[in-house]
Order: C-alpha cells, then sequence, then structure tokens
C-alpha cells in the first residue's frame, strides 16, 4: 500500500492537522482539501531564508486567504 492511499484513507476528521506550507500551489491545495476533507489545518510556515521566496511576509496572507475563502 503507498503512502498516498494510506494518508487518503486515514485523515484524521474533526482533529488537527499540522502541515508545512510553503505558500506555493501544492501546500496551498494540500491546505484546502484537508480542510474540505473535514479535518483542521493548521499551517506551519518558517522563514529558513529561501532565496526564491520574495516576501517572505505575504506567506501567512496566502495561508488565511486559502482558508477563509472555502466553506467549512
Amino acid at each position: 500500500m503507498s503512502h498516498n492511499h494510506t494518508i487518503l484513507q486515514h485523515l484524521p476528521i474533526g482533529q488537527k492537522v499540522g502541515i508545512a506550507f510553503s505558500g506555493g500551489l501544492d501546500t496551498s491545495a494540500a491546505l484546502l482539501w484537508m480542510k474540505l476533507k473535514g479535518a483542521l489545518p493548521y499551517a506551519y510556515t518558517a522563514n529558513l531564508g529561501q532565496p526564491d521566496e520574495d516576501d517572505y511576509n505575504a506567506v501567512p496572507k496566502k495561508r488565511w486567504n486559502t482558508v477563509r475563502k472555502t466553506p467549512a
């Protein structure tokens, strides 16, 4: 059984689930998917000095916009 298959079958509904959030398309989609499936996603972001991130302060805003615009 693949790890993806296990995650799809065992997402804890109504429970907190942590996710490392970069603000990119992949983690935004994962955050949205977890919320739509009934989990309570908690997104964590760390400033590791990534050279590809122009505005680190914008990352939490992306996370908020992803969650806020999503129906519960």
